[in-house]
């Protein structure tokens, strides 16, 4: 689930930048723009040797794959954060996309109808992990309706062959919301955390187990300076559940519920 989103991801932060994506399902063939090339190439010297002769440079063609593979031209990129320039990007995405606004939107048969409402959801996505780390990474999406409290706890399901874009359509109103923004993140964090509790039960227990343990043997130190390293050390190893690269979004859909 993460490694996809990710690839859509990047796929979508790569065609804003004005790169040239062919896309495929494992294999995407990008030919980088001067500005996308600079900045995760790492290829300095080429671009100053460029800029000191006041010549234009000639960005680089990437192949980004799912897997690692031997059959390709281009520089290969792989669909994984353990590459760094996968990294890189992703990261680059989420902070682009850090907050955002749309609309649904219908057919345009469907869409003569006047006067038709687009209620309010908000929606919080991002990756869902523990500390310590060395549990796996779990993407997760929640959304809330701002005029029920509704809440679907797997928000890909709700945009699920939806159009959304970011402009108001024509013949559409929006209904005020009745939630608060607050209270809405509210209950989504706390979705969270009990979806955390359910995914990482075995880390959680063993990090308390260790917490114990070492809880246990800190009591017999005399030593007050050591006793209280090792209280701080101890507390570093009780498990917190985390969510990274939040993405928000406030979402006008036709459906209320």
């Amino acid at each position: 689930m993460e490694n996809q989103h990710h690839w859509e991801l990047v796929h979508r932060f790569l065609t804003i930048k004005r790169a040239e994506v062919i896309k495929g399902e494992s294999h995407s063939h990008i030919r980088l723009t001067e500005e996308l090339d600079r900045q995760f190439m790492n290829r300095p010297f080429y671009w100053h040797y460029r800029d000191a002769m006041n010549q234009p440079g000639e960005p680089m063609s990437i192949t980004l794959v799912t897997q690692p593979t031997e059959n390709t031209q281009n520089p290969t990129v792989i669909a994984s954060m353990l590459d760094n320039t996968f990294r890189q990007l992703v990261e680059a995405a989420h902070m682009e996309a850090g907050f955002f606004k749309a609309f649904e939107h219908v057919s345009e048969q469907s869409s003569k109808s006047l006067n038709t409402p687009l209620y309010p959801w908000l929606m919080i996505q991002g990756v869902l992990t523990i500390d310590p780390p060395g549990a796996s990474l779990n993407w997760c999406a929640t959304a809330i309706s701002l005029t029920t409290g509704a809440m679907r706890h797997d928000g890909e399901n709700l945009l699920e062959n939806l159009i959304l874009k970011p402009q108001l359509p024509d013949f559409h109103f929006t209904v005020a919301p009745v939630i608060e923004n607050d209270r809405a993140i509210e209950k989504i964090l706390q979705q969270f955390e009990v979806q955390g509790n359910k995914l990482f039960t075995e880390e959680i227990n063993q990090a308390k187990a260790r917490y114990k343990q070492l809880s246990d043997t800190i009591e017999t130190v005399e030593n007050p300076v050591w006793k209280q390293e090792l209280k701080e050390y101890a507390s570093s190893l009780k498990p917190k559940i985390r969510l990274d690269n939040p993405i928000g979004g406030l979402l006008y859909l036709r459906a209320p519920n």
